[in-house]
């Protein structure tokens, strides 16, 4: 209820505003009547037009997650993951599947972890970066565990499974894939060093997601032989 009062509230108030301005210009003579009467109408119409047109389409526009997953992918932010404990369940989760999935995970996030030890040279970063064929992998294999563990119905597991990072995909990773034009960018000094220092800052902290992804591995495969004992 708070969201829409409050934005209800906004409108009313710029609705009003907009209003007596036209009431005022239509009383001193500045504007026709009809003019200053439907200034307030004719000003919001557009708007009204734009949130009905977007709320019969079930838009995004309205999910205040989508503005605060936006501004956290901007700022290289974590982004929070939900997962719902499901009422119909087709495949269950089988504990041997499940385990074996979660291991092949852990051991690619320690491969990237081990490929990619210290932070990159201000060369490196623009000429290399971050190999984006390893990343687009990783991100899709911690999200196909995560989909395979959300068929659990063990509350404990779903909520660890949450803890899963999501990896985004960021420019800043890997800034081009051929090295002339990387290096053409490193010697753009101006440009370059503040580049380097966002891109170097959004790659450490995706190390720490892959670093929180492998802890979760050993979190999850503890919970997963729990069962077998």
């Amino acid at each position: 209820m708070g969201t829409p009062i409050v934005i209800s509230v906004l409108l009313f108030i710029v609705y009003y505003i907009i209003d007596n301005m036209g009431y005022k210009l239509a009383r001193e003579g500045r504007w026709q009547v009809w003019q200053g009467i439907w200034l307030s109408s004719a000003v919001l119409l557009p708007l009204g037009v734009f949130l009905t047109h977007k709320a019969v389409n079930d838009s995004a526009v309205f999910n205040p997650d989508a503005y605060r997953n936006f501004f956290r992918r901007l700022l290289g932010l974590h982004q929070t993951r939900h997962l719902a404990l499901k009422e119909v369940i087709i495949e269950e989760v089988d504990t041997s599947n499940a385990l074996s999935r979660v291991a092949a995970l852990k051991d690619q996030c320690d491969q990237f972890m081990s490929r990619y030890k210290s932070r990159q040279s201000y060369l490196t970063y623009f000429q290399e970066g971050y190999d984006k064929p390893t990343l687009d992998s990783l991100s899709g294999e911690i999200e196909m565990v995560v989909d395979y563990l959300s068929n659990s119905r063990d509350q404990l597991l779903l909520n660890k499974a949450m803890d899963f990072p999501i990896l985004r995909k960021m420019l800043t990773y890997h800034i081009t894939n051929y090295k002339h034009v990387g290096t053409a960018l490193a010697v753009l000094f101006p440009i370059g060093v503040p580049l380097y220092l966002v891109g170097t800052w959004h790659q450490s902290n995706l190390k720490r997601e892959v670093a929180t992804a492998s802890k979760v591995c050993d979190e999850v495969t503890q919970i997963l032989n729990s069962y077998k004992a």
